[in-house]
């Protein structure tokens, strides 16, 4: 009984504090290679302009449930950040009701609204921090759309969606790089909840591609 209330109770505390989590809404929702240039291009300007508080957000109900992560700009190599994420999805958010179907592949194509849309939305936001951790510099990512021309072949889940971006220099053409890092977090709290169902085998630290971004293993 003691270790059934120690990880439900978990999940009912998120569900309390999320009751009243605003909703992230894109302008045009659904994959970004669906939408015009217009469109892709106002997605952005909307995520820029409630990035401060979609991280207040975020940092505020994770200090309600008894973590507190550091503001973005003072996470680098070596933060504990990565390590606290990946404690909290695997004690709290893997037992969360229905989070393995919510945060599951094609997750911004599918209509929700009401708790589970609070539900994504505190997900989502929890990729938004993890990018806003490489925007400083170093790493030196940028928020940004992947406006790569891919053919239907080579299209990457990235495409025309808000994404981290680095611009490499190098010979004999620069490198464009870009990094679907809300994605990354939708997949690692995935992958948690299927752990916690006994379908899959954990991984040491489902964030740790955070820590690779800043210890400079993608640019």
């Amino acid at each position: 009984m003691a270790l059934f209330s120690r990880l439900f109770g978990n999940a009912r505390r998120f569900e309390t504090a999320i009751a009243d989590y605003p909703v992230f809404q894109s302008p045009h929702p659904g994959e970004g290679y669906l939408l015009t240039p217009a469109q892709r291009r106002e997605n952005l300007a909307h995520f820029l302009a409630e990035l401060p508080t979609r991280i207040a957000l975020v940092r505020a109900t994770l200090h309600e449930l008894g973590v507190d992560i550091p503001p973005p700009e003072h996470v680098s190599a070596g933060s504990t950040a990565s390590r606290q994420l990946h404690d909290f999805t695997r004690g709290t958010l893997s037992k969360v009701r229905g989070i393995e179907a919510l945060c599951a592949h094609g997750w911004r194509t599918r209509p929700r609204d009401g708790r589970d849309a609070r539900v994504v939305s505190f997900v989502h936001d929890l990729g938004i921090y993890c990018g806003t951790c490489t925007t400083g510099d170093p790493p030196g990512f940028a928020w940004a759309i992947d406006d790569t021309r891919y053919s239907e072949s080579s299209r990457m889940g990235s495409a025309g969606n808000v994404v981290i971006y680095k611009h490499i220099p190098s010979e004999p053409r620069a490198i464009r790089r870009f990094h679907d890092v809300i994605d990354w977090t939708m997949y690692a709290v995935f992958d948690e909840a299927r752990v916690a169902g006994g379908k899959t085998i954990g991984k040491l630290n489902a964030f740790k591609f955070l820590d690779d971004h800043l210890d400079g293993a993608h640019g």
